[in-house]
């Protein structure tokens, strides 16, 4: 007791550490556990045998990317590259707001996107008010995405240009109303190295035949298409059909 009294101090700067230690350990459980739960939310994948969708949420890339049954990435749509213009202002769909829900007894993915998070650049008036509906319908070996417009006041003309990606397309073909390409079983860094691919995938992407399509190349092939498509006159708090196109492998 007295060897206690004496070293009082001591005894409870040392009780002091271990509390301070325990707590610690406690916390950094805690933020791994927090951790854990936020990378789960980051993506949304859906298997449905010959397709595979997968969404990553907090970025603006895969708004999905298309994978086939073996795992090869086919092609991604991109909404830091797919742009909307509505009354001549154009917003990246990644400037939007985003929501994704599932209707698991359609095998329909909905994703919404608001114009309220975007903003203007200096000078230009406020950008209409709208919400874009992106859906995604899978039936065995054929995925159907359609976006479609909801105005919430009066709009003239609209304009979305959709950008898709994939490292890389080869022996890309455009015809009218068709985008088709093969996709193998390499990643960016394999192909650009000169690796040999194990195997291919042919894809079609049935598009309207009005639709205008752009495609980006460097010195390895070609990386990117953008489809543009237009509407006029949508009728506000309507949901109209702006594009529609067909993936099928």
């Amino acid at each position: 007791m007295k060897f206690i009294l004496r070293h009082i101090d001591r005894v409870i700067i040392l009780v002091g550490l271990v509390s301070l230690m325990l707590l610690a350990m406690r916390t950094l459980h805690n933020v791994a556990l927090m951790a854990s739960e936020v990378s789960v939310q980051q993506e949304l994948r859906r298997d449905f045998g010959d397709f595979t969708v997968l969404y990553t949420l907090n970025a603006g890339s895969n708004k999905p990317v298309f994978f086939n049954h073996q795992g090869d990435a086919l092609v991604e749509y991109s909404a830091w590259s797919s742009f909307i213009t509505v009354n001549g202002i154009t917003l990246d769909l990644w400037s939007h707001a985003f929501n994704v829900h599932v209707d698991k007894e359609t095998n329909r993915t909905f994703m919404t996107m608001s114009s309220g998070r975007g903003s203007p650049q200096r000078g230009e008036p406020e950008p209409k008010r709208y919400q874009i509906e992106q859906q995604v319908e899978v039936k065995g070996r054929t995925a159907r995405v359609r976006f479609y417009i909801i105005p919430n006041q009066p709009v003239e003309t609209v304009r979305l240009a959709l950008g898709h990606y994939g490292w890389y397309f080869e022996r890309l073909r455009i015809t009218g109303g068709e985008v088709a390409f093969d996709r193998s079983d390499l990643s960016r860094d394999g192909y650009e190295h000169g690796d040999m691919a194990k195997r291919f995938t042919s894809v079609r992407i049935r598009i309207d035949p009005k639709a205008k399509v752009e495609v980006l190349r460097n010195q390895y092939g070609a990386y990117a298409f953008t489809i543009i498509y237009a509407l006029q006159s949508p009728v506000p708090y309507e949901k109209t059909l702006i594009a529609e196109e067909e993936v099928e492998i």
